[in-house]
């Protein structure tokens, strides 16, 4: 059985309703790809839809029912929670983060580098697939089997 983890940026892809990355996601699914999320990506959605317009409350239960009715549907298989052993793993790669880089001082890029490390110590692991559109967030990890999710947003599509 063949198993990824899906980064952020897809699920909100997939959520936005572009065409490309809906494909992307089905097929993989069709090609008998098991997809899972970490807890974490889902926490960084529920952050993106908290601001978009109309009623709060509907939009983040919408949201919920969503991810539901997707697990229902087979496109998500599992939506793994953030534990300890994810926690000192995320830990760690960010200590060689810093060994080799400078973090941005910019508050959301921090935030940014620990979701994308508590990701990736989830695909670690469980000995995922890690899928995502930013390759260079995640190709310095040693051992994480990281795949570009190869669809393309179009400029009419960016909503």
């Amino acid at each position: 059985m063949k198993e990824g983890i899906v980064d952020s940026m897809v699920l909100m892809h997939y959520e936005n309703g572009h065409g490309q990355a809906i494909d992307w996601w089905e097929t993989k699914v069709e090609e008998g790809w098991r997809l899972h999320l970490s807890m974490i990506t889902c926490m960084e959605r529920l952050k993106g839809v908290a601001g978009l317009p109309g009623d709060r409350q509907s939009t983040l239960s919408a949201f919920k029912s969503r991810i539901q009715q997707m697990k229902r549907d087979g496109k998500i298989f599992r939506i793994y929670p953030v534990t300890r052993e994810i926690c000192k793993g995320a830990y760690q790669l960010i200590e060689q983060y810093c060994q080799r880089d400078t973090p941005s001082p910019r508050r959301n890029r921090m935030e940014a580098l620990i979701c994308d490390m508590l990701i990736a110590a989830t695909a670690l692991r469980y000995h995922l697939v890690l899928f995502t559109q930013n390759l260079n967030d995640y190709q310095w990890i040693s051992g994480l089997n990281v795949e570009a999710a190869n669809y393309e947003i179009e400029e009419d599509e960016s909503s």
